[in-house]
């Protein structure tokens, strides 16, 4: 079977029922649920909007202060020869799990991590450089994943999932590197149907596993929402957009009164490590949501909202003690020194400044992670424009539906 017939089917009948599929429980009444007419809400109203404000990236100060050169390409005619189109895994993708075998996982994880690398410096230098061959580059990449039919099949464990983990996040990191690129007028429709049936398709097949009674539930579930809600944006579709806010809300409703997540603070030494792993993509689907048009950052189950959960991380970074009320444990620090899993800081801070994450910037950036869309301290430090400062439309008035023309952390 082709990849494209593959694509039609997955996208025919998975994606029929997709909230029921991916451990969200569908519009019924589990744990993470939101009620269907709130959901239904939430559509795609810019295609072309990607996870920051470009216009504001292109010309800020980031760019002098953080942005490195962008690297020359060799021609406009042929800017991406063979040789520097990363390489997609044929067949099945495999990778052991990350704290049972480090080495194999990182043996394993080396194409795709040349592929979210690659995928990211594209984009990173065509916003950089407003070069159309860097789009064109980034483009020539997905699209020859796409045409192997990469990323469609890969092992799943439910003891442990690595490979599916790992579809998640170069799914994720594909789609935002591309939603920086989509509007480039130089990319050929065609190429941009190609790849966008190709990150749908990946993207229902992924969320369309209901992982374990941890899996469906904890940080995972967030990244499955960053995939599926960049990936609902750039291929204008609703349903993956909404799997992106139903995900979101499930955090919210599983988060304590104090901000911390049940599932994440019951990892002992890595407590803190996954309140961080979970925030991150909450913070990114927030900002993917915001170009949208809807105000995650705003919306509250109960009183709790991200804003909790940022306070309770900041506090447990400044003092790693407030998690001893959920475990014993010394916190183990060193995600903090590499420092690419607090990329969340960058769009957090951009609008909600406050004096614990301007010293947390002071001294880790630059800030970029490549499951999070790259460079985030070129997007979006000192990047505020005047539209960034407007709220966006609350979630229960949602935009009129004008559509556009057509681990480290590595483990539960």
């Amino acid at each position: 079977m082709t990849w494209v017939r593959l694509a039609v089917l997955l996208l025919t009948v998975t994606l029929a029922d997709l909230g029921g599929a991916c451990g969200l429980g569908g519009l019924g009444g589990a744990p993470g649920q939101a009620r269907a007419d709130d959901i239904a809400a939430y559509r795609v109203t810019d295609p072309n909007a990607s996870f920051f404000a470009r216009e504001g990236a292109l010309a800020s100060a980031a760019n002098r202060r953080f942005g490195a050169p962008a690297r020359p390409v060799r021609s406009a005619e042929r800017p991406c020869p063979r040789d520097r189109i990363a390489e997609p895994i044929a067949g099945v993708v495999r990778v052991p799990a990350f704290y049972r075998d480090p080495a194999g996982w990182r043996r394993a994880s080396r194409p795709l991590f040349a592929f979210e690398a690659q995928a990211t410096g594209f984009a990173a230098d065509y916003a950089r450089s407003g070069d159309p061959a860097y789009a064109r580059c980034l483009v020539e990449l997905l699209g020859h994943w796409a045409a192997r039919g990469a990323l469609l099949a890969f092992d799943y464990e439910a003891d442990h999932g690595q490979a599916w983990f790992a579809v998640q996040w170069s799914t994720a990191s594909a789609g935002l590197a591309y939603s920086v690129v989509r509007a480039a007028p130089s990319l050929a429709d065609a190429d941009k149907r190609a790849v966008e049936a190709w990150l749908a398709a990946v993207a229902t097949h992924q969320t369309g596993y209901p992982g374990t009674s941890v899996t469906c539930c904890n940080n995972h579930l967030y990244w499955r929402g960053l995939e599926a809600a960049i990936v609902g944006v750039v291929a204008d579709d609703d349903r993956l957009f909404q799997y992106g806010i139903r995900a979101f809300r499930a955090a919210l409703e599983a988060m304590r009164p104090d901000g911390s997540l049940p599932r994440e603070t019951a990892r002992g030494a890595r407590a803190l490590h996954y309140q961080n792993f979970a925030v991150l993509p909450l913070v990114f689907l927030a900002e993917v949501a915001a170009r949208q048009g809807y105000d995650l950052y705003g919306l509250a189950v109960e009183g709790r909202d991200l804003h909790l959960a940022v306070r309770f991380l900041l506090r447990a970074l400044d003092d790693p003690a407030a998690l001893r009320r959920y475990t014993a444990e010394a916190q183990d620090l060193g995600f903090v020194e590499r420092r690419a899993e607090l990329n969340w800081l960058e769009p957090y801070h951009r609008r909600f400044p406050s004096v614990g994450t301007a010293r947390w910037l002071a001294r880790l950036r630059p800030l970029s992670h490549a499951w999070t869309g790259g460079p985030a301290t070129l997007y979006f430090a000192e990047s505020e424009t005047a539209g960034d400062r407007a709220r966006p439309t609350p979630p229960n008035r949602p935009p009129a539906a004008s559509r556009a023309p057509a681990q480290s952390a590595a483990a539960p």
